[in-house]
């Protein structure tokens, strides 16, 4: 009963293929995702890449897919009639390089200071955590009603939210810096099962639990350790896999398990029936 179904950020599969083309109105259905993907002549509605349509050679994600589509879509007319494609342009590129990590990879180049966004993105997500999701919505839609100004910095409506990120950014340290502190180095040799083939796996990695700030803590634990293949930072049962080695690939290893993602950086869930507790040798 749709006139479009939007699918974005989400790892396509063979069944999931499958399921679009299957249905009774394939063309409704646009698909934009920027994770791996081994699949060979995808539909033209199924969009997959890992590269900016906007910034060339930088990275993508899904949330830029999308807004590059709806650009150039009859509905966005309604939204330039307002005047603040400049302000949701900002804030889906706040986006783009908190989600490609961007901001993190190359805060030691002394040109990244000149991108503002490289200052919000992270504030941007920080403040996603501290607010509820529907006071995070309001606090965005405030955003773009005053045009623009001032996303991550106090305002007449938010006075304090300068305040308030600096202390978060204090906390998120001492968090970081005390769950580096808590790395567990360990062998994981064993062999996995899956599609009726077995993996063996031989890697030298780090087990870190952690409730928030994964990306950081991961690669951080990485780059001090370099002798580490990948570090696992674990989360209740959500398992997160990051490196930096060239040649290392965490997503298929994540989805040896039910997961995936990028190559260096992926994700899993350990279903609670099995989230016992494992030995590692």
């Amino acid at each position: 009963d749709y006139d479009r179904v939007i699918i974005t950020d989400l790892a396509i599969n063979e069944e999931l293929l499958e399921m679009i083309k299957s249905c009774k109105n394939p063309e409704k259905i646009r698909v934009f995702d920027h994770h791996k993907c081994d699949l060979k002549n995808l539909p033209e509605n199924v969009i997959i890449t890992k590269d900016s349509p906007i910034y060339p050679g930088k990275l993508t994600c899904a949330t830029e897919l999308y807004f590059n589509f709806i650009l150039n879509d009859p509905i966005f007319d309604l939204v330039r009639i307002r005047g603040n494609v400049k302000a949701i342009a900002y804030f889906v590129e706040c986006v783009r390089v908190y989600d490609t990590f961007e901001f993190w990879k190359t805060r030691n180049d002394p040109e990244n200071t000149q991108y503002e966004s490289y200052v919000d993105a992270p504030r941007l997500n920080t403040l996603f955590h501290i607010l509820e999701r529907e006071d995070f919505k309001q606090y965005i839609y405030n955003y773009l009603l005053n045009e623009g100004r001032n996303l991550t910095h106090s305002n007449a409506k938010y006075p304090y939210i300068t305040e308030i990120l600096a202390l978060e950014a204090n906390k998120n340290t001492r968090y970081v810096e005390a769950a580096l502190r808590r790395l567990i180095k360990t062998d994981l040799c064993c062999t996995v099962w899956r599609d009726s083939k077995p993996h063996k796996l031989n890697y030298h990695i780090g087990i870190i639990f952690a409730e928030k700030n994964g990306p950081v803590i991961g690669n951080t634990a990485c780059e001090n350790n370099p002798e580490l293949d990948f570090c696992a930072v674990v989360s209740n049962n959500q398992v997160s896999l990051y490196t930096n080695k060239e040649n290392m690939d965490v997503s298929s290893i994540a989805k040896l398990f039910g997961g995936g993602g990028h190559e260096e950086a992926a994700g899993l869930t350990i279903p609670y029936i099995n989230a016992n507790v494992y030995s590692l040798n």
